[in-house]
């Protein structure tokens, strides 16, 4: 074997004039025409590649003839390429098909190396054939998807498929795959649907695993219409019709579900949350339709379109395709929307199914009076507000005295919105978040739309920003409102107070503004700490806040501990206050006593 490799290789040193002659360099006295000896030596090295008796020896073939400046490249394959495929197809199983070898157009040779690309997927070679699709300049866009559909195939083989929490894992680490890889979000989205077609419970299935397959099609719709809302445009129709069929199976679920607890032998008690079910909650809770700007168009919040409480149920019912029953528990899952404040998603799926929701109603005329786009019912005017609205016009009064719900703020829109909450089974709270955010941008002089489309952070920055005395009561009522999380405020608060130290030894620039000054006392330094539900998420990140102070400012570095030790004093939280005693000892020995700063010793 050695000694065919080393006659091979003396044969294609023997071409090496060959290429010299091609490449414009002297040829010998009474040379024979190029194109003739090109077309001997081509049906040489053809038939050499074609001896060779192993795979083996056509790779070490191809490598001595990549090494000749790709001979005969002008009549021949290409030697480079074919050797870079030959050493990619080593330990595949799959070989180097004897086509490849042949002078075959360049659309000949793609349909094999895609054959090659689908046989080392077969075999799981996926990193091979991605490499391979490279070099045939071939698209792998769909290498990984071709790779997760069969991924798909092998798990559903498995005992363990038949476990949510399984489907639920394998359709997170498809979707975090697809992510890394860069995937066109319309070939993802294809992806999701066809699989989602595919999970669409059957009728031949047991209750249980049909209550499965409807849990994992209603997953796969929501990835679908994720993928689909990254389209530009975004093709809106197109997500609102997933979004119906993914109502439709949560009808289904809801339906086989209670059609299972009441044929049970048992009474038994609503099963208790599970990492399993809490797994397929929270990914649910990620990819919800609701988080889709979007779907979440203004329409939706508008009483235009939608159906009225006069129309007949008789002629709402002809023109739903749901029966009595799915009627019914689609009203309940509304209800349930409203509750977890889904307002615009409940107002879709009553226009997509034409159902009358009375909730759904009484929440969009709670926002319609707010806006100021429905004029509020007339009321007889009691004495005692009579009273007090000639107290509103004493100029004695100011404008922003108080934001109590006493009767000097209730206005007609205020009564009105008042009197809806009363009205409203499911919603309550969020007709309330609209009361309360009505009356604070009344207080604040600004339209209801601005300050609830806004940027809920933005606005609660610009509202601690106010030289009012009262911005910490109206920020307070604005955190409640908006349910901003504790973590969230104690985000923006930590932050102000890192700003409004560092700001003290520097001098403002004019129309700069802080929300926390220094100078502004201790107990404006606790009402801003309060306006966090947990004062001691704000004392851990002004601790985790020391680390980017610089040591020059060493005075903003023990006025940050200082803070910090009040944020853990007021609850008490010895291991905080621990913490911050620690770091003190270690600036003090470390910082300020060897720097004779002896006036930071010593806290004012």
């Amino acid at each position: 074997m050695i000694w065919q490799i080393r006659k091979r290789k003396d044969v294609v040193i023997d071409l090496f004039p060959l290429v010299q002659l091609r490449n414009g360099g002297p040829g010998t006295a009474g040379s024979l025409p190029l194109q003739w000896v090109e077309s001997q030596a081509s049906v040489l090295l053809l038939t050499m590649l074609q001896c060779c008796s192993s795979q083996y020896d056509l790779h070490r073939l191809l490598q001595l003839l990549a090494d000749a400046d790709k001979l005969l490249k002008s009549n021949g394959p290409d030697f480079r390429k074919l050797s870079q495929l030959s050493k990619l197809l080593q330990g595949s199983g799959v070989t180097l098909p004897q086509r490849l070898l042949q002078c075959i157009p360049p659309s000949i040779q793609q349909e094999e190396f895609q054959l090659i690309v689908d046989a080392l997927q077969t075999g799981g070679h996926y990193s091979q054939a991605r490499q391979v699709a490279e070099l045939g300049d071939l698209p792998v866009h769909r290498l990984l998807l071709s790779q997760l559909l069969q991924e798909v195939n092998i798990h559903k083989t498995k005992w363990q498929w038949m476990r949510l929490e399984t489907r639920v894992a394998f359709w997170k680490k498809c979707h975090m795959r697809l992510k890394a890889d860069g995937t066109d979000p319309g070939a993802a989205s294809q992806f999701f649907r066809s699989q989602s077609e595919v999970a669409f419970p059957p009728t031949d299935h047991e209750s249980k695993t049909e209550i499965l397959d409807i849990q994992e099609c209603c997953l796969l719709l929501q990835l679908t219409a994720h993928w689909l809302s990254l389209q530009i445009p975004t093709p809106v129709d197109e997500l609102e019709r997933l979004e119906k069929r993914f109502w439709l199976c949560e009808v289904q679920k809801h339906i086989l579900t209670a059609t299972i607890e009441k044929e049970s032998v048992f009474n038994l008690p609503p099963p208790a949350i599970t990492p399993e079910t809490n797994a397929y909650d929270v990914f649910m809770k990620e990819f919800s339709f609701t988080n889709i700007p979007d779907l979440n168009m203004e329409k939706y919040l508008s009483l235009e379109g939608f159906q009225s409480h006069s129309e007949k149920q008789e002629e709402l019912d002809a023109e739903s395709e749901l029966g009595f029953e799915e009627r019914r528990v689609l009203a309940l899952l509304i209800g349930q929307l409203l509750d977890k404040g889904g307002i615009h998603e409940a107002s879709r799926v009553c226009r997509y199914f034409t159902i009358h929701s009375p909730d759904v109603r009484v929440v969009l005329r709670c926002h319609a009076l707010a806006c100021g786009a429905m004029v509020p019912e007339p009321h007889e005017e009691t004495s005692e507000a009579a009273e007090m609205k000639a107290l509103t016009n004493s100029p004695s009064l100011s404008s922003v005295s108080s934001f109590v719900m006493l009767p000097l703020l209730e206005d007609a829109v205020t009564v009105q919105i008042q009197k809806l909450v009363g009205q409203c089974c499911h919603g309550s709270s969020y007709c309330k978040q609209i009361l309360s955010l009505y009356q604070l941008s009344k207080e604040l002089q600004c339209p209801f739309s601005h300050i609830s489309r806004e940027d809920p952070h933005s606005v609660l920055k610009n509202l601690l920003m106010l030289e009012q005395p009262d911005r910490f009561r109206m920020a307070k009522t604005f955190i409640k409102a908006q349910g901003l999380s504790a973590d969230t405020v104690a985000e923006l608060v930590s932050n102000a107070l890192v700003q409004g130290l560092l700001a003290s030894t520097q001098e403002l620039q004019p129309g700069e503004k802080q929300i926390f000054r220094p100078s502004d006392g201790q107990e404006s330094l606790i009402q801003l700490i309060r306006l966090c539900e947990d004062s001691n998420i704000v004392g851990l990140k002004l601790m985790e806040y020391l680390h980017n102070v610089p040591l020059r400012n060493l005075n903003s570095v023990v006025e940050l501990l200082i803070v910090a030790h009040s944020c853990f004093s007021l609850t008490c939280n010895m291991e905080g206050i621990v913490r911050v005693l620690q770091a003190a000892r270690h600036l003090s020995h470390t910082y300020l006593a060897p720097g004779e700063h002896y006036s930071l010793l010593v806290s004012p």
